[in-house]
């Protein structure tokens, strides 16, 4: 028995993706087109919905988010980092357009290769109603990583269920459900903007 698992421990060790496609040297020195080719397979190959697991959320580590080099999260040896929140959304292909004169630089000056996804952190309420939209914003870069970030109206969700009946922000509001609290302590632990 303990030989036979051991041995399907090994074979799932062996066919399991190790998170590093999108991540070698290789593929941060490639253009900008040739990344976005090779992220949108990515995106299409697979078109079923994540399972939300509210409790990961409170342990799997936030840091990775913000870190990561390249445009993929490597695995461990318990897997594949899973989607703890956000699990469920749809992927679109966007150019930024930077309009109006202004003293930003890099990617605020536009860029004609990005990607945005936008999800719910949590199961709309049609009832109440009450959604969470979130969005992540990746805009790739020849011959770099590229630039990303994160952005929500607030954790606690809108009483809307217009996905933009309000402004995104990378700088949310502090959580006024105390239900929640517990997650906004854990993203503190990555970033000190919520």
């Amino acid at each position: 028995m303990y030989k036979f698992a051991a041995v399907l421990l090994f074979a799932a060790f062996a066919s399991a993706k190790d998170g590093k496609d999108f991540n070698t040297p290789e593929y941060l020195a490639s253009s900008r087109q040739e990344k976005s080719d090779k992220i949108w397979a990515k995106v299409i190959e697979n078109t079923e919905s994540g399972k939300t697991h509210y409790a990961g959320a409170l342990v799997v580590d936030e840091d990775v988010v913000f870190d990561t080099v390249g445009d993929e999260l490597e695995c461990g040896f318990t897997g594949c980092r899973n989607k703890t929140i956000h699990p469920k959304g749809t992927v679109t292909k966007v150019e930024w357009i930077s309009e109006g004169s202004h003293q930003y630089t890099g990617i605020f000056r536009g860029a004609d290769s990005c990607y945005v996804r936008n999800s719910s952190a949590a199961q709309p309420d049609t009832k109440k109603p009450n959604l969470t939209p979130g969005m992540g914003i990746k805009c790739l870069r020849d011959g770099m990583d590229s630039a990303n970030f994160v952005s929500m109206f607030s954790v606690d969700g809108q009483d809307d269920l217009n996905f933009f009946a309000n402004n995104f922000e990378n700088h949310i509001p502090d959580v006024k459900s105390f239900t929640l609290k517990p997650l906004e302590a854990r993203f503190a632990t990555a970033t000190d903007w919520i």
